[in-house]
Formats: structure tokens, C-alpha cells, sequence
């Protein structure tokens, strides 16, 4: 939400920002909470002129995240929603007039996904082996599945509305989900096109000092990883410091040395977001994690891998959990020609395991860091130089609302008919360099 703000803010557009209208009798939802640009905690805002009530008349473009939960308390079947922005977006609609309103819908990142594709990797973290799972989702009872799941998407993202824009950030955009899904618009990540000079080159820490690795830790098997993740770098046989930034709950849980003592860990508390980027940035490797992290290295253009949290299954073994944005990001690497051995590796950490094999190429080979800085920044560039730049695409929506005449859905049929073809040249483009 706030890249995205700094995208129209850039453009010269100017921003408002509503205080939500609590439901009377309602009880606030957690998953459902309202942004507000002044109370974002970390994350920073670009100026927003905040207004008790909508201004003006005219076109307007509303920004908001899950727009199908969080502006709904009834779905299109009548199934209830928390919705807290209902009252505060139809106060917007009533000042406007209806017809010139475009909703724009900021959902899940790397949530362009086919039907198929989320249940099976539900049953990949469930333990099915491959062949298992194929078979069990093309049967009939599979299909049905299938079927279902389409079906509650649909209703949960609003897919049905004609003045709803549904934005999905992606690595990758995903053409087979965008033909099972033909509202979602899969973009490059908001804020992807921003400078990253300030990169350390792909070189290898010096052995004058003990290397930085810097631990973006979530909650699901944090413990069991960490003890993983000292293991492996004690068997570098060098000083090293791992840095972790994570809830109080998680920091709580983990060692504070390893076992030989060679590793020291160094817990870091609540961060301002310059602060957070600067040691973010002189990091030897980053372990990132979720979406936003996992933007920032992508961006930043440096060596990186990803763990978002592992389940434990039978014989020691681990898989990663909700590996959709992990996904994303290896359809970007691989379409940017990284070498398989390099996807293998990063699917095993993902997963947990190998890490014996994967930190010292990560952190101390020269030459693994430098073909994965170089696959990573044609990935990054791919992105930024097509039209699937998100900023791009939010301020060129913005300026055709202004510029258009007739009711917001006519705008919003003719940009699900474009989007995909200008995918397609684009990924057309991409194989062809």
C-alpha cells in the first residue's frame, strides 16, 4: 500500500486518506484492519491530506487492500465479511455518484495462482508425494475440488464486480491463472523501478571480519531452523554474526550462541524504516521471508535466499509452507535463465534442508554470488522495463480515469482485455533476450 502510494505520489496525483467508520454493534476483525498511512507503524507513506469526509465530485480512485473483504460485509451470496471499509468507501461512491469510482484492489502477492495449483501445493505440505497428488486432483472428486475452490476465490475477491481492479503482485506473472481468473491483473511489485545503487558488489566477505547474515524470521519453525541454520554456519569453520529480526515471541525462542561458540547471535528490536534498510543493504546475505522482504532483496539486487517457514514431516524431513511467493520469484529466475542447480538449491533451503550445502556457496563462493547477482538483476530489469511495472501500471489507471468519459467499468473491461496481451509480449520479449 504505501509503494503503491509513492508510485501516484511521484506522478504529481494527490492523496486522501479516510478515517474507517467502525460498524456500531461490530467487532473488529484482526485479518481485516484498516491502513492508515499516519499510524503504519514502520512502513512510510508519502504526504496524505487526511479528511474527515470524500472531497469534490467527479472521478475518483479509491486504493485499498482486499478490497473484496475489507470494503464488503456481505460477499455476492450474501455470506458475511468483515468488511470495516464498507460505510467509509459507499460514503465515497455517494459523494462521486456511482459509475465514477475505480476500486483499486491490492491483493496477496503472488496470489496469481490456478485452481490446481493452490490445492496441490496444499497437498504437497500435507506430505503427498507428486504422483499421489496428481492423481488425487484429476479425479472426479479432485475436479470437484477444484471447482469449489474457483468458485469461493471468485467470491472472496469480488472477482464478479465491474468497477473493481484487482492488482496481484508477481515476480512472475502467471498467464494460465489469469485465464482461469481474468479479473486479477498480475503486476511487477510496487516500487520494483526504485534506484538500488547503494548494493554491495558480489564479492565475498573479507576474512578480516566476521560476515553479517541477516535473518528476516517468521514465526513457523523459526526454533527448529535456527538451530539448523548455527549448525551449518559453525561448519564454515569461521566467526560469522546473524543478525535476526522478529517478533519478541520468536527472539525469545532462539539460541543466543552456537554451540561452539563461533556464531554469535544478535537480536534486533523494533526498526525504523531507513534503519531497516541501511542494515539491510551491508548485509553479507539476507534470509528473507513473506512478500515485503523478499521485494526489498529482489530490488536491492544482492545475494539473498529465502525461508518463509517449514512444516515437519515424518523421517526428519520439512517442506516449505506457503511457498507461492517463493514460487513467484524461482518462475523469475528460471525465466531469466538462472542454471537449475541454482533452483535446486534454493528450493532446498525453502524447504529447510541442505543448508550444509547452500551457506557456503551462498555466503563464501565468488562465483555463485556473482551468476546469481547477474540472473537476479535480469530478472529485476525484465520487470521494471515492461509493462508489467506496477508503478507504471497503477499511474497510467489513474490517468486514464481522468481522462475517461463514460461509467468506470467500461475502463475496467477494456484494461482485463489489454492486461494479457501485454503480458504475453512481454514474457515474449523476456525468452527471446
Amino acid at each position: 500500500m504505501a509503494a503503491a502510494a509513492w508510485a501516484l505520489h511521484r506522478a504529481g496525483l494527490p492523496l486522501l486518506s479516510l478515517p474507517p467508520r467502525p460498524e456500531a454493534g461490530r467487532r473488529p476483525d484482526p485479518r481485516a484492519s484498516p491502513v492508515e498511512p499516519p499510524r503504519a507503524g514502520p512502513a512510510r507513506f508519502p504526504p496524505v491530506r487526511r479528511v474527515a469526509r470524500p472531497q469534490g465530485t467527479g472521478r475518483a480512485l479509491v486504493l485499498a487492500t482486499w478490497w473484496g473483504v475489507t470494503a464488503r460485509t456481505h460477499d455476492a451470496d450474501g455470506g458475511p465479511l468483515p468488511g470495516p471499509l464498507e460505510s467509509t468507501v459507499g460514503s465515497i461512491v455517494d459523494a462521486h455518484g456511482e459509475g465514477n469510482v475505480l476500486h483499486v484492489s491490492l491483493e496477496e502477492f503472488a496470489s496469481d495462482q490456478r485452481s490446481y495449483e493452490a490445492l496441490d501445493e496444499g497437498l504437497r505440505q500435507a506430505g503427498w508425494p507428486g504422483p499421489r497428488r496428481r492423481a488425487a486432483l484429476k479425479s472426479a472428486s479432485g475436479r470437484e475440488q477444484c471447482a469449489t475452490y474457483h468458485r469461493a476465490f471468485v467470491l472472496a475477491r469480488a472477482g464478479e464486480r465491474k468497477d473493481v481492479l484487482h492488482l496481484t503482485g508477481s515476480l512472475a506473472p502467471h498467464l494460465p491463472a489469469l485465464r482461469e481468473f481474468p479479473f486479477l491483473l498480475p503486476v511487477g511489485p510496487f516500487g520494483m523501478a526504485r534506484s538500488s545503487t547503494t548494493a554491495r558488489p558480489p564479492t565475498t566477505p573479507s576474512t578480516r571480519r566476521a560476515p553479517v547474515v541477516l535473518w528476516y524470521a517468521t514465526r513457523d519453525g523459526a526454533a527448529d531452523f535456527a538451530r539448523s541454520l548455527l549448525s551449518a554456519l559453525e561448519a564454515l569453520d569461521r566467526p560469522v554474526r546473524l543478525e535476526v529480526r522478529a517478533e519478541a515471541s520468536v527472539v525469545g525462542a532462539l539460541p543466543t550462541r552456537s554451540p561452539r561458540g563461533r556464531v554469535a547471535v544478535r537480536p534486533l528490536g523494533a526498526l525504523e524504516g531507513t534503519a531497516w534498510e541501511a542494515r539491510w543493504r551491508r548485509a553479507d546475505l539476507r534470509i528473507a521471508s513473506g512478500s515485503q522482504t523478499l521485494v526489498e532483496s529482489v530490488r536491492l539486487g544482492s545475494p539473498f535466499l529465502y525461508f518463509n517457514g517449514a512444516l515437519a514431516g515424518p523421517h526428519a524431513s520439512s517442506r516449505a509452507f506457503r511457498r507461492e511467493k517463493f514460487v513467484s520469484w524461482l518462475r523469475a529466475m528460471q525465466g531469466s535463465g538462472s542454471a537449475p542447480r541454482l533452483r535446486k538449491e534454493l528450493s532446498s533451503f525453502a524447504d529447510g534442508k541442505g543448508l550444509d550445502a547452500v551457506l557456503p556457496h551462498a555466503l563464501l563462493s565468488a562465483r555463485w554470488r556473482r551468476e546469481f547477482v547477474r540472473d537476479l538483476r535480469r530478472c529485476r530489469s525484465g520487470l521494471v522495463a515492461s509493462r508489467a511495472d506496477g508503478d507504471r501500471f497503477l499511474v497510467e489507471i489513474a490517468r486514464r480515469l481522468e481522462e475517461s468519459s463514460g461509467p468506470v467499468s467500461d475502463l475496467v473491461e477494456r484494461l482485463r482485455l489489454e492486461h494479457p496481451q501485454r503480458l504475453q509480449r512481454t514474457l515474449s520479449r523476456s525468452a527471446a533476450a
